[in-house]
């Protein structure tokens, strides 16, 4: 994308002006790690240790998608094992 694109809205691009050089590709492997779902995400409170606290900040930006992402796997797995 050169600077006259970069400028534009996205709603203005031609397909052919995005640049999807620094998208990975989507292979086999890796979709079995995502999920697509929409999105439904509401904000509350949870009262957790600080020091588990501590320890998902310094992991990075994402944490709180960690922290989300530990207690999905535990709900399903839970799930998978106890139906109902």
């Amino acid at each position: 994308m050169n600077e006259a694109t970069s400028r534009k809205h996205w709603t203005e691009l031609a397909d052919e002006e995005i640049d999807l050089s620094d998208i990975p590709e989507v292979t086999e492997a890796s979709a079995k790690h995502g999920t697509m779902r929409e999105a439904l995400i509401q904000k509350n409170t949870l009262l957790i240790d600080l020091d588990v606290y501590d320890w998902f900040r310094r992991q990075g930006p994402d944490y709180e998608w960690r922290i989300n992402q530990l207690l999905r796997d535990y709900m399903e797995s839970t799930s998978r094992a106890h139906p109902g």
